[in-house]
């Protein structure tokens, strides 16, 4: 069924970040806003380098490191258990570790590897629209969140006041 119309914009909040959807929306000619979930709490918790710290650069295909170094990937391609395949990316300096890269290694690690998706470019463009995107985001809140709180209340008013009745004898 169509639309009848020329763009189409997609706003979802963390829960939906996916890069199979948001290739799916560029096929299609949606432009897709949804902010990345973060996940790399437990390594800024142990004072190192997450996913996110490090950059792609669509142009070299490699990334790069918050110290400076450049990662390249590796042979071959590895895929996972959602059937997405992966490329690695490695540096071999970091076999030996320069004290700025201290932060980019586990304790017992020798080499770093970064995952990074064959349709990574798709998920740097999404980083890139969000960059800008803080007006959107705060209507799609507003909007969304208002509509939420007034289906709460309209839910929670009537058993309260039964709730009420039944303990005040009303």
């Amino acid at each position: 069924m169509a639309l009848w119309v020329t763009t189409l914009t997609a706003v979802a909040d963390a829960g939906y970040y996916a890069g199979e959807t948001l290739k799916a929306c560029e096929t299609d000619a949606i432009t897709a806003y949804v902010p990345p979930a973060e996940r790399n709490q437990r390594l800024a918790a142990q004072g190192r380098f997450g996913r996110g710290d490090f950059l792609y650069d669509a142009d070299t295909d490699d990334y790069h490191c918050p110290a400076g170094e450049r990662l390249k990937p590796m042979n071959g391609r590895k895929q996972d258990a959602a059937g997405k395949f992966q490329i690695r990316y490695a540096a071999a300096s970091l076999l030996v570790v320069p004290a700025s890269c201290a932060a980019c290694l586990a304790e017992k690690a020798e080499l770093r590897i970064v995952y990074g998706w064959e349709h990574e470019n798709v998920v740097e463009r999404d980083l890139a629209r969000m960059r800008d995107a803080g007006a959107m985001m705060r209507r799609r809140s507003a909007v969304v969140e208002h509509s939420l709180r007034h289906t709460q209340v309209s839910c929670w008013v009537p058993t309260f006041l039964a709730a009420w009745c039944a303990v005040s004898g009303a």
